[in-house]
């Protein structure tokens, strides 16, 4: 069985582990990083801003770091980009140790340097996943890595809640040692892994050659379509118009927690199921009708009267949204050129992450001028979610992706080993 095979490998499981390590990080960062800034400045604005200064260097850099994620060795990028974020945090909590004043100038350049760190991380982690398994246990490799990212949304605000009744520099030390584990993880990681180096070029040509080799490749170019549109669709309305709509209910922060909690223990169970249904392999085409459930389901959470349903359609939502994700990555990993990954990577987390402030925004903009209110949002992506999936069973690259040569090759089955 691919999943007992995979985690007698090395280079994955000390993946797996460096990614565990810094989902839990990353989860209880936010929230203690959220909260301090509050507790410290009691200013909405120095929130606001301290979130949007994590997210420009983010947006700006995200497409470079998948050019360097292709130029230089991934093992030590990801290293240096885990080790970065401890000493950052560790700095900063020594620094407070030492008398300074927690100011929200501190916390706006911590938030520009994680965001800096953010644009070089996450399409490094992508690339890494297809060089250290075969291509036919990528599926597995990624459930895997996911089952753990979506768990920390449930374990990191628990991690937290416990850190905050620290003091802020004791809470940021903490966080910080769990990043500087991740990063000694990576340290193990065998030697001989093989860093994909292009020939020597500027990163603006080499940002050209990725761009100009998605958009080259039909499948390819429809699946960023698609991902850029529903990352566009969805992140906005979820994370700015759920909580107003429960606020608008009466309904307390809790009960805004088990919305939460609904889409992350969804999630987890879409990561689960992913791997039981061997990544979807022979039924893509479902992804087409999972999507629509996706979208479905959110149209149907401001229908709800009661928190209980609404809670039910945000597990079904995460669910589905994941037995989405988790295959797409990973066609995208099995057919991409090696030399290439990083830049497809930042591609593919560029429309998950980096467009989440345009998202935002665009949100921000809708409510503040009247012309939606939060039922609208959360309806209104949600149907707009269902079309963009219904749409696929008209396109003919949809039906036939699971014909590339690549993907054929992959194929966990006997036969296609050769």
């Amino acid at each position: 069985m691919e999943t007992a095979a995979i985690w007698k490998q090395a280079n994955f499981l000390v993946l797996w582990t460096a990614s565990s390590l810094s989902a839990l990080a990353d989860s209880a960062y936010f929230i203690v990083l959220a909260w301090t800034v509050v507790r410290a400045t009691h200013s909405e604005l120095a929130l606001g801003t301290t979130l949007l200064l994590a997210s420009i260097p983010r947006l700006a850099l995200m497409l470079f770091g998948g050019v360097a994620a292709d130029r230089v060795s991934p093992k030590l990028l990801l290293l240096l980009s885990l080790l970065a974020r401890g000493v950052i945090l560790a700095a900063l909590g020594l620094l407070f140790m030492a008398g300074v004043r927690e100011r929200a100038l501190d916390f706006y350049v911590l938030a520009l340097l994680f965001g800096t760190v953010d644009a070089f991380y996450w399409p490094t982690q992508g690339s890494l996943v297809p060089r250290v398994v075969e291509p036919r246990q990528i599926s597995v490799a990624n459930s895997l890595i996911q089952t753990v990212q979506q768990g920390s949304f449930v374990m990191g605000p628990l991690l937290a809640g416990i850190l905050l009744r620290l003091p802020a520099r004791e809470t940021f030390l903490v966080v910080a040692a769990v990043y500087l584990l991740g990063s000694g993880a990576v340290v193990f990681l065998k030697a001989s892994l093989p860093a994909v180096r292009p020939a020597a070029s500027s990163p603006w040509r080499d940002l050209t050659q990725g761009l100009r080799y998605v958009a080259s490749v039909r499948i390819m170019a429809l699946i960023m379509g698609i991902a850029t549109v529903f990352g566009l669709v969805l992140m906005g309305p979820l994370n700015v118009g759920l909580p107003l709509f429960v606020n608008q209910h009466h309904w307390s922060g809790a009960i805004y927690g088990y919305f939460e909690a609904g889409f992350g223990a969804g999630a987890v169970l879409g990561a689960v199921g992913n791997a039981l249904l061997k990544g979807l392999r022979g039924r893509y085409r479902w992804i087409g009708g999972l999507g629509t459930i996706t979208g479905i389901a959110l149209a149907g959470v401001p229908l709800v009267s009661s928190w209980g349903p609404g809670a039910a359609l945000m597990a079904l939502a995460g669910a589905s949204m994941t037995l989405v994700s988790i295959p797409i990555m990973t066609y995208m990993q099995v057919i991409a050129d090696q030399e290439l990954m990083g830049r497809v990577m930042s591609l593919m987390t560029m429309t998950s992450i980096g467009l989440t402030p345009v998202s935002y925004a665009l949100c921000s903009w809708f409510l503040s001028s009247q012309l939606l209110v939060p039922q609208d949002l959360l309806m209104g992506a949600g149907i707009l979610i269902a079309l963009l999936f219904l749409s696929l069973f008209v396109i003919p690259d949809f039906y036939h992706m699971e014909d590339n040569p690549r993907w054929q090759a992959a194929s966990p089955e006997p036969s296609a080993k050769g």
